[in-house]
């Protein structure tokens, strides 16, 4: 494990002098470098290793702080995404990724490669605000680039050496059956390309190439629309009602046993997701003190979202407080998103959440039809989709469940509510003009 340190060079009183950063990757192996910050010495609080809270450094402290705090996870990260076991080239490429963390190198004498523009774009906006987003890169987003990263290198290694000139219509061609050789579902390959555009977008905004092909139409990212689940209202009734008083411990995944704290636990953090439409990154790990108000009477949630990092305020639904009430006035204990998927399955068999249903999906160029008790569907992801779509038939104004749910634009919205043109019409009959 890397460790990471900083200091001060030369403290001269009543000078600015600049923060040092030592770096120690493993034994005998360090990297050490100046950092493009300088503070006062008596602004520096060594034990910390950040500016101290005091008035002559208030109004850019936080700001340097923050850089500094996000210091360490940027080292760890970028160790994690280098391939290779070589401490000299781990060596070698943190410190170029360090100086583009603190912009030491903005004007690269040799240009980036493609490949190499990865590594730039998420060390770059992982210490820099995203022009589409205006916040720094998350870390879910910066895995799903290097692992963009990883396949087009493997591409690059078994099929032709890439770089921007080569990312042409045949290349397109090439690399969706590449990807379709493999297995991959259609959507995933449909984030691939999605992705690849985005690179090819920014580093044409740095001058770094003109190929241009990547912008033509025929250059598409695949999807298609997968039907997940959703549960009805009956159905969470049923998972609500399932009593796990006598639950015996079981294995319901490769590694994790099942034991009746832990069934509870699921149960209720899934629930919560269920009435709130909070993603699984937010509803798990809610406390009362931080995000339980009260306004006008009214108890509310309010929370600010792991991934759009936007606050939004939810009525507490009777479940959610019923699950607060049984927990001594308080949310249930974290649980990981994994052991919560394995658990939920099992209380969907409990709950006899057993109706048959079947999913298709494409995948290695071929549509995969695959039936079972749906119950074996629930994830997750199933919590926030039963939200959003209960809450439509049951006749919330869409305009009030997107500024739950976040969702941007109601054809977004639409998309992802699981409502057929039968359940749209049997909503639509209520309406006064049908009547």
């Amino acid at each position: 494990m890397a460790t990471v340190k900083l200091l001060l060079r030369n403290p001269v009183k009543n000078k600015k002098c600049s923060i040092n950063y030592y770096v120690s990757i493993a034994r005998g192996k360090r990297i050490r470098g100046v950092t493009n910050i300088k503070v006062m010495p008596e602004y520096w609080n060594p034990d910390t290793q950040l500016l101290r809270n005091k008035t002559g450094v208030t109004k850019s402290k936080d700001d340097i702080n923050k850089k500094l705090k996000n210091f360490d996870s940027f080292v760890y990260d970028q160790i994690s995404s280098y391939h290779t076991n070589d401490l000299n080239e781990i060596q070698r490429l943190l410190k170029a990724d360090i100086d583009v963390y603190f912009n030491k190198k903005k004007d690269e004498k040799k240009p980036l490669n493609l490949l190499e523009f990865y590594d730039w774009y998420i060390g770059h906006y992982k210490a820099n605000p995203m022009p589409s987003t205006g916040r720094i890169m998350g870390k879910g987003y910066a895995r799903t680039i290097k692992n963009s990263k990883r396949i087009l290198n493997d591409f690059s290694d078994t099929m032709y050496k890439l770089d921007y000139d080569k990312i042409t219509l045949s290349f397109y061609d090439d690399f969706i059956t590449f990807l379709t050789d493999q297995d991959l579902a259609l959507n995933y390959l449909g984030t691939q390309i999605k992705n690849l555009i985005t690179i090819m977008n920014a580093s044409f905004e740095k001058d770094l190439h003109q190929s241009l092909d990547y912008k033509k139409k025929y250059f598409k990212n695949p999807s298609e629309e997968v039907h997940n689940i959703y549960l009805s209202q009956k159905e969470l009734q049923q998972i609500y009602d399932v009593d796990l008083s006598n639950f015996k411990p079981r294995r319901v995944g490769l590694n994790l046993i099942l034991t009746k704290e832990q069934a509870i636990q699921a149960k209720e953090l899934f629930l919560i997701g269920c009435y709130t439409a909070l993603r699984v990154s937010d509803f798990k790990k809610m406390t009362v003190k931080e995000n339980l108000i009260v306004e006008g009477g009214k108890k509310l949630l309010r929370v600010k979202s792991q991934k759009s990092r936007k606050y939004v305020s939810i009525p507490v639904h009777p479940v959610v407080a019923s699950i607060i009430k049984r927990n001594n006035n308080e949310f249930p204990e974290p649980m990981h998103e994994n052991s919560i998927n394995y658990a939920i399955k099992e209380i969907g068999r409990l709950a006899k959440i057993n109706s048959s249903y079947t999913k298709e999906i494409t995948k290695g160029g071929k549509k995969l039809v695959t039936t079972d008790y749906k119950y074996k569907f629930i994830s997750t992801h199933t919590a926030r989709r039963s939200f959003c779509t209960n809450a439509y038939l049951d006749g919330m104004q869409v305009v009030d469940i997107m500024q739950i749910s976040n969702h941007s634009t109601e054809k977004v919205f639409y998309n992802y509510i699981k409502v057929n043109d039968i359940g749209r019409a049997k909503k639509i009959a209520n309406h006064s003009f049908f009547k």
